[in-house]
């Protein structure tokens, strides 16, 4: 009787009787070889056509039999596999550049068989997957993947893409980033260590953290809570906190403004009246930690005539050009938190500047289910601890997406502040520089490859005279900025005592060729002094180009993650060395909808929050000239 073959690996099964002389080698051939490619063996398979079947072999080496296999293709174009119609474990690598469809042939072991007996999997290019090849329903046979579903807690130390859409059944913690091509969905919760890049919607079923830069198109949902870049939340004890008869909440510290986004949970029951993971509004708020906008005072009444950042109440300690050290607001006027007058503790005259202030207490907030809308009424203190979450709000929900909508790229990527962080860059400008050639940028020798912040460009650049009696500036042109200009200067050697390389000032006072500066916008002119020298330069700023370059030994070019605007659009970010820059952020407050290298960007230093912000409440401060703007979240 002659040899036959198993129906699976096509080992020869030896009749009795037969191979005499050679049964030892066969044997030694389906041990050593044929069961070995099965369990551990590699093929390397070119595929030439548009649909191209595995090598089979009865009792030799093919392609079919091996564990793994890796496809390369000279078809310049999507192809398809075909393996033979048997119960097989594959691992499959497409190293080609193009998607590869592998499929099960249809009826017995046959070689060059390319037609398919049911459904294939789709391989993009670079991708490696585990399927398997599964004849339960035969004659359908169909190709399914192993690595397709995470009962559990699903855990990645490093950086995790997914190709389509990922569907977890647990909690996700992921070390590194997160890149999903598709839809994201968990029914648990999602922690991200490092980026999350979704390239449609995110829908969390448990609580979200995000801990770095987020990029998604539409978008991201929680039915719980969500922490964005460790936006801070305050927590109170129910009992002590809720007055039913006015529906106020008393913090401890006082973070919010009107109309923040906020969401609620309890460690116990909700207070009556109020919903956990629902979206709510605050309104009516009293005073917040920090307060910018523009005012004036006479005698003992002050009059804010616009609100920058932040609320101001009695208690808030102002303060700003020519007001008392001190001064605090101790009753209201016609103001409750925004424009209007305030009763101040010391008369005093000060015309019309930026109004700074600081309070140190508790703050009071109602809550609305609209914004603007009217507050809540609380009837009954439910049990435990309350808190309060600010979230950062998407433009629109999809049709039918719930309305706890929190964030997308255009709103959140640094807390709850509209910024989008950036990798980082080696150095940040101080002054205007050549866009172009390996040089020094605040200390730092940057060379081909380097990251470069560059915020400090001139536009119309001329050169300027000082004279110190006067307080003066003549431009050499004869056509001095108009004013309210925003403006900098340069020198090679000592500007006029009274002015700084790299800072922002305003011009005042502008006639002719002639003009002088102020440190904030229609304010007094600088004093100048000294003895200036060399070759001092003015500029308006800021410039339509400025942005984050790459350095190279010619001309530099804008780097990839900042080329367009909508890359830099709200952009946020860290410079890592430098004498005067290393260790700072800076934001941007250029919008999509600018035109990138004709609208003008300006750069402003950011001072991020205490690291106990979760009690103090988070803030954010940007630097623009000699002026702190403040903002509360």
């Amino acid at each position: 009787m002659p040899s036959t073959y198993s129906p699976d690996l096509r080992i020869e099964l030896i009749a009795n009787g037969e191979k005499t002389g050679t049964w030892g080698t066969i044997t030694n051939d389906n041990l050593g070889v044929i069961i070995e490619d099965a369990i551990a063996g590699l093929a390397n398979v070119e595929i030439t056509s548009a649909n191209q079947a595995l090598i089979v072999v009865d009792g030799a080496v093919d392609e079919a039999r091996c564990a793994a296999i890796v496809l390369t293709t000279t078809t310049t174009a999507n192809f398809a596999v075909y393996a033979p119609p048997v119960t097989k474990l594959y691992v499959v690598r497409n190293a080609s550049s193009y998607v590869a469809t592998f499929y099960s042939g249809t009826g017995t072991v046959a070689p060059g068989n390319v037609t398919a007996a049911g459904a294939g999997v789709a391989i993009p290019a670079g991708k490696t997957v585990l399927l398997r090849v599964d004849t339960t329903n035969s004659p359908t046979v169909d190709v399914v993947e192993q690595l397709n579903h995470v009962v559990g807690a699903f855990g990645v130390g490093g950086a995790l893409a997914v190709g389509g859409a990922a569907t977890i059944g647990g909690a996700a913690t992921i070390g590194g980033a997160i890149t999903v091509d598709g839809n994201a969905s968990l029914t648990g919760s999602l922690t991200v260590d490092d980026g999350a890049t979704i390239g449609a919607s995110l829908a969390v079923g448990g609580d979200i953290a995000l801990l770095g830069a987020i990029s998604a198109s539409e978008p991201i949902y929680a039915n719980s809570t969500a922490y964005l870049n460790g936006t801070a939340a305050q927590t109170v004890a129910q009992s002590t906190a809720i007055n039913t008869g006015n529906e106020t909440i008393t913090l401890p510290a006082a973070v919010f403004v009107n109309d923040t986004a906020v969401m609620l949970s309890s460690s116990d029951t909700m207070p009556t009246g109020l919903s956990a993971n629902t979206l709510y509004y605050t309104v009516n708020t009293s005073a917040t930690s920090y307060f910018s906008g523009t005012g004036s005072i006479s005698g003992t009444v002050l009059t804010i005539t616009s609100v920058h950042a932040g609320a101001i109440g009695v208690g808030t300690v102002i303060s700003g050009t020519g007001v008392t050290v001190g001064t605090t607001v101790s009753t209201l006027g016609t103001g409750a938190g925004g424009t209007g007058t305030y009763n101040l503790s010391a008369s005093q005259t000060v015309s019309s500047t930026t109004i700074t202030g600081a309070y140190a207490g508790s703050q009071t907030i109602k809550l609305s289910t609209t914004s603007g809308g009217s507050a809540v009424n609380i009837t009954a203190v439910g049990t435990g601890n309350l808190t309060i979450t600010p979230v950062a709000l998407a433009n629109t929900a999809p049709t039918g997406a719930s309305t706890k909508a929190v964030a997308t790229t255009e709103f959140v990527t640094n807390a709850a502040v509209d910024t989008r962080v950036l990798k980082y860059v080696n150095a940040a400008t101080t002054s205007n520089i050549t866009l172009s050639g390996t040089q020094t940028i605040d200390g730092v020798a940057v060379v081909a490859g380097n990251r470069v912040l560059v915020k400090d460009q001139l536009t119309s650049a001329q050169t300027v005279t000082f004279n110190t009696s006067t307080d003066v500036i003549t431009a050499a042109s004869g056509d001095a900025p108009n004013n309210d200009t925003k403006v900098m200067f340069t020198t090679t050697g000592a500007l006029a005592t009274g002015l700084t390389v790299g800072r922002i000032y305003y011009v005042i006072e502008s006639s002719g060729a002639t003009f002088k500066v102020s440190q904030t916008q229609d304010g007094a002119a600088i004093d100048l002094s000294g003895t200036p020298s060399g070759t001092n330069t003015v500029g308006t700023v800021p410039s339509a180009t400025n942005g984050i370059y790459e350095v190279n030994a010619s001309t530099w070019t804008r780097t990839t993650d900042a080329d367009s605007s909508s890359d830099i659009a709200a952009a946020q970010v860290a410079v890592i060395a430098g004498t005067t820059n290393g260790g700072k952020q800076f934001v941007t407050n250029f919008k999509s909808t600018n035109t990138l290298g004709t609208t003008t960007m300006q750069w402003d230093e950011v001072i991020n929050g205490p690291a106990n912000a979760s009690t103090l409440g988070g803030f954010r401060v940007t630097v623009s000239g000699t002026t702190l703007n403040l903002f509360t979240y």
